[in-house]
């Protein structure tokens, strides 16, 4: 039997993005991560929701690439704030995971920083890009996949 090994899994979905959404920074990274697949639709976990927060509250407002203790301390207090317990550090950790191996965030030494592209490196939206470019070269090993599947079948 042939082994399969699984590299990455992107799930992305197509949301509407209603004017009222982006009024609202919570409502619209709760559709951003629904989005890029990092949450389901019904879902009230609140972790990806609150590390995002605090990741795009390090780049965007405090001009910083956080550590792994900034981003602990940001989201505890996110916690503490709702009378909530703070996740454990591995909670935390693999939601970074999830975020690096879908190409929006990478690690140098001890900070995470927003994985933009090497061309546009001032440009954040640019890590967008790059999770799609990702996807791109799987379109590529799946259009060449179905193409032998068609060879096949044609014989």
């Amino acid at each position: 039997m042939v082994m399969y090994k699984i590299r990455r899994r992107w799930t992305v979905r197509e949301v509407d993005l209603p004017s009222e959404l982006l009024l609202s920074k919570r409502r619209l990274l709760r559709w951003f991560a629904l989005s890029l697949g990092l949450i389901n639709e019904n879902d009230q976990r609140e972790g990806i929701l609150n590390l995002l927060d605090a990741l795009l509250t390090f780049w965007f407002s405090k001009k910083k690439d956080p550590s792994f203790d900034d981003l602990k301390d940001f989201v505890a207090r996110r916690y503490i704030e709702k009378g909530k317990k703070p996740p454990a550090d591995e909670a935390i950790r693999k939601h970074l995971r999830k975020l690096i191996s879908i190409g929006l965030v990478r690690r140098e030494g001890r900070v995470y920083m927003l994985d933009t592209d090497p061309l546009r490196p001032e440009d954040p939206i640019s890590a967008v890009d790059n999770v799609f470019e990702r996807m791109n070269s799987v379109r590529e090993l799946i259009r060449a996949g179905f193409s032998h599947l068609k060879s096949l079948y044609e014989r």
